[in-house]
């Protein structure tokens, strides 16, 4: 910013550079106005989503634990690897039953295959220990305008 206000010309390459760190370290948020009814802007938010914001890729992944407990190697994000994923969060619904927020770091959920469930070390925060098989019924985007249903789930839909 100190070189911008100073007059300095700064190139696009230093510019999407700096950007990507200050988004990834959470000290900038850009804030584009659009509107979805015109589509004013549509066209300038996807390009500063596309070549500025850090890919999902360029995360470290967190470590991860076997099914016992005990520390595993690090994943890595390959959509054909062996799924790894955290439930960011469940509600119940009286219609629905519960519904979970997961993120996937590597491989994919699929709808009508089993994947084990577990959680280890969290007692102190009130969720004991366990360790279950679940069947995903169903996947929906969260982020569309309303539930669309997908065949599936995993983290290159997110990258770049």
């Amino acid at each position: 910013m100190e070189r911008y206000l100073g007059g300095e010309e700064i190139d696009n390459d230093t510019l999407v550079a700096d950007l990507e760190t200050a988004v990834a370290r959470g000290s900038f948020h850009p804030v584009i106005p659009v509107c979805a009814t015109t589509g004013v802007g549509v066209a300038e938010l996807l390009e500063v989503l596309i070549g500025a914001f850090p890919s999902p890729l360029e995360h470290p992944l967190p470590e991860v634990t076997d099914p016992d407990g005990q520390p595993h190697q690090q994943i890595t994000a390959n959509p054909n690897g062996p799924l790894a994923a955290e439930v960011v969060r469940t509600a119940v619904d009286s219609y629905v039953g519960r519904v979970s927020l997961v993120r996937v770091f590597s491989g994919t959920l699929r709808p009508e295959r089993p994947v084990h469930v577990s959680g280890h070390g969290l007692a102190d925060r009130g969720h004991s220990d366990h360790d279950n098989d679940e069947r995903v019924a169903h996947i929906y985007s969260p982020l569309a305008p309303t539930c669309v249903r997908c065949p599936s789930a995993s983290r290159a839909t997110c990258a770049r």
